[in-house]
């Protein structure tokens, strides 16, 4: 018996496994794409900062750039994965979309933990002074210390929920 379709969505193609496969690996292409020109602007956009880096200091701070970058475009991901569109959830799975939001929290705080210790180690000093022209080195520990609440808000309130679900069954039992 076939279903008939409820009306004009290109959204009831999703059934099919083609279409969704398809979607699928366009969507995850754009991602990559998107990824890819964040990572690679350090190079193209280069500050007056790089042009007095030699060797190692120099390769130290292009790879703290794009690991700041790729942790900006993870974050932006993740709203994008919060806001549970429909398309998204159609293709990708709610139960996938959880997995994958939780893999790229842990790559996130890890990219966002890495960056400030590379573009400190290629400035030759672990302590940043409060002086305007390091406003980005304090963006890159403002953004981590953000992370790091943020994480410990969600374990809390996991934890939280977790002790009032059982109160509540335990209630009605």
């Amino acid at each position: 018996m076939e279903r008939k379709a409820r009306g004009i969505s290109p959204l009831d193609d999703l059934r099919t496994y083609r279409f969704r496969y398809t979607l699928m690996g366009t969507i995850v292409g754009a991602a990559i794409l998107l990824l890819v020109g964040a990572m690679s602007s350090p190079f193209f956009f280069e500050s007056p900062l790089i042009w007095y880096k030699f060797d190692s200091a120099k390769a130290l701070l292009l790879t703290g750039k794009m690991l700041g970058l790729t942790a900006a475009t993870l974050l932006f991901f993740q709203l994008i994965q919060v806001a549970r569109l429909k398309v998204s959830d159609r293709v990708f799975s709610l139960p996938g979309l959880i997995r994958n939001h939780r893999l790229n929290a842990i790559v996130i705080f890890l990219l966002a933990l890495v960056n400030p210790i590379l573009v400190l180690t290629s400035e030759e000093k672990l302590n940043i002074p409060l002086e305007l022209r390091y406003w980005p080195e304090w963006v890159g520990v403002d953004v981590l210390t953000l992370i790091v609440i943020q994480l410990r808000t969600d374990e809390s309130f996991i934890r939280r929920h977790a002790q009032w679900k059982e109160s509540i069954i335990g209630a009605h039992t």
